[in-house]
């Protein structure tokens, strides 16, 4: 079977995205499994930018300075964190509870993320790079 760089790169950022979105249905606020503070305090704000930062990347053929992981990082961790920060000065913007331990959990997503696109996809797929 032939693929392309771009069919490959479309297709596993989907089933990122997927991913996430299963995640979410089953970690609400009702959640009541294991690690339930982790999973329902952390677990999305990991995921999240793991997978915006997958999104963006869909986007460099448009806008080729978004070729750089690292400002695709950038903008995943600013963009994420203004959430938080409006939080903070009351503004309820995807979620209503400020949390300092939110920004580590948005740079560790965020690290994730480059580590997979940097280190790991290459080796699964020789697409990738």
């Amino acid at each position: 079977m032939n693929i392309s760089r771009g069919r490959l790169r479309r297709t596993v950022v989907v089933s990122i995205c997927l991913f996430e979105a299963v995640v979410q249905l089953f970690t609400g606020p009702r959640y009541h499994g294991l690690f339930r503070p982790f999973v329902t305090g952390y677990a999305i704000d990991i995921l999240l930018p793991f997978s915006a930062y997958f999104l963006l990347s869909l986007s460099d053929d448009i806008v080729p300075a978004l070729r750089s992981w690292a400002l695709r990082a950038a903008i995943v961790f600013v963009v994420i964190s203004s959430a938080e920060v409006a939080q903070y000065f009351g503004r309820p913007i995807f979620g209503r509870t400020y949390d300092p331990l939110d920004f580590a959990a948005y740079a560790g997503g965020t690290a994730l993320a480059v580590l997979a696109d940097r280190l790991l996809f290459p080796r699964l797929f020789k697409l990738w790079a």
